[in-house]
This record gives structure tokens, C-alpha cells and sequence, in this order.
């Protein structure tokens, strides 16, 4: 059974497409659920400082 917004990656991608489209509306959305997945691994990790640096971009 997976559920949405298991992956934080998958999460953090979408986040990073709206911003990349130019709505940083729905991109602070995602980035706010991103940022609400625990961070597990190694990977989730690395999204973390990724979301981070998006998150300062978009502010």
C-alpha cells in the first residue's frame, strides 16, 4: 500500500515542476508537503537541501 506523498522526492519534484512552470502558488503547496514527508534516508536527505534552496528561490 503506498500513499500519496510517500516518496519525498516524488513530492519535492512536483514542487520543483510549478516552479519551473512559473505558479509559485502550487509550488509553496508542494514544498510545504515535501518539507512534511520524515526524512528516512540517505536520499531524503539530500531533498531536504533541495527543498530548502527552492524554497529560498521562490521567496
Amino acid at each position: 500500500h503506498v500513499s500519496p506523498g510517500f516518496w519525498k522526492k516524488n513530492v519535492y519534484l512536483l514542487a520543483d515542476t510549478y516552479a519551473k512552470m512559473g505558479n509559485v502558488v502550487e509550488a509553496k503547496l508542494w514544498l510545504a508537503k515535501a518539507e512534511a514527508v520524515p526524512v528516512k534516508t540517505t536520499e531524503d536527505k539530500e531533498v531536504q537541501a533541495q527543498i530548502e534552496t527552492l524554497r529560498n528561490a521562490l521567496a
